[in-house]
């Protein structure tokens, strides 16, 4: 005898398939049901937040910056520079390769007593930077330029008296997520001197580290020694070191896409008795 109850079993029993072919094939994710395996982590997981781009030239960006610096020395002499900078920079979308900027300085000079010098305020020497980077992974970059230093001062004290070539090349090294090695060479040559102003033949050499911080926040750090060819006083690299000095920067961004990026730095000199320090204030707005 065939149970009443079974045609309805049957109906509950297709019901069921139906539903759960039916839900199988939805991308129910809210609980996890249906949603597809979490992918497997590559080679971008070592890509961290680019927001330190002053000290680092293996990324370029358009951008405008305004730096003020003061120079602090032990005979009473000091300087103060307000720099207005501008960079454009052009290549692919994703990733610019050429960076083009301008740096348009306004010194004021303070003479030390019995200085040859005199105190004056005027506009200093323009800087034009010319350079190129290479991305050799998401981890790796690495960048060759030129810059070239105008002699557009009216007079020594807010100026240097010359016009300087400098070659320059460097990399970075995102080891971690927050954290990342950088180094950096360039050599000044001058071209065309004033009367009276020596040669200028320098060789400098700058590895520096950058830690991510909490939020938004960057520390770095940086050794930069320094060898003048032109004034030392022998042919081995030991006989030629001019001094060193070393670089402490914190700095943070806002806004959207981290544009907006204010830094704080001091410069402690290593070896050179006649400087205290070197202050710096920037602060830089980046276009996308």
């Amino acid at each position: 005898m065939v149970s009443p109850l079974r045609p309805i079993n049957l109906w509950q029993t297709a019901c069921r398939s139906v539903l759960s072919a039916f839900l199988a094939g939805m991308p129910l994710v809210n609980d996890g049901i249906g949603a597809p395996p979490p992918s497997a982590p590559t080679s971008d997981s070592t890509e961290g937040s680019e927001v330190n781009l002053e000290n680092d030239k293996t990324s370029n960006r358009t951008r405008i910056r305004i730096e003020n610096e003061f120079i602090d020395y032990t005979d009473g002499e000091s300087r103060n520079t307000l720099t207005y900078s501008a960079s454009y920079a052009v290549g692919f979308r994703e990733r610019k390769e050429w960076q083009l900027t301008i740096d348009w300085p306004l010194v004021s000079y303070h003479a030390a007593p019995g200085s040859t010098l005199q105190s004056a305020t005027g506009m200093g020497d323009v800087v034009l930077t010319l350079n190129h980077a290479f991305e050799s992974s998401k981890a790796v970059r690495w960048n060759i330029g030129m810059k070239a230093q105008l002699d557009t001062a009216r007079k020594l004290g807010i100026g240097d008296g010359m016009y300087v070539l400098s070659p320059f090349a460097g990399f970075s090294w995102r080891f971690c997520p927050s954290a990342k090695l950088t180094a950096s060479l360039q050599y000044n040559q001058s071209v065309a001197t004033r009367e009276g102003v020596n040669e200028r033949q320098t060789f400098e050499f700058k590895p520096g580290m950058e830690i991510n911080l909490h939020g938004r926040w960057y520390g770095y750090v940086e050794y930069a020694p320094k060898w003048d060819f032109a004034n030392g006083t022998g042919v081995g690299a030991f006989n030629n070191f001019a001094g060193s000095s070393v670089k402490f920067e914190l700095g943070s961004a806002w806004g959207k896409d981290d544009r907006l990026v204010a830094a704080l730095r001091y410069e402690l000199p290593l070896t050179e008795s006649s400087r205290r320090g070197t202050y710096v204030l920037g602060v830089t707005y980046r276009f996308k």
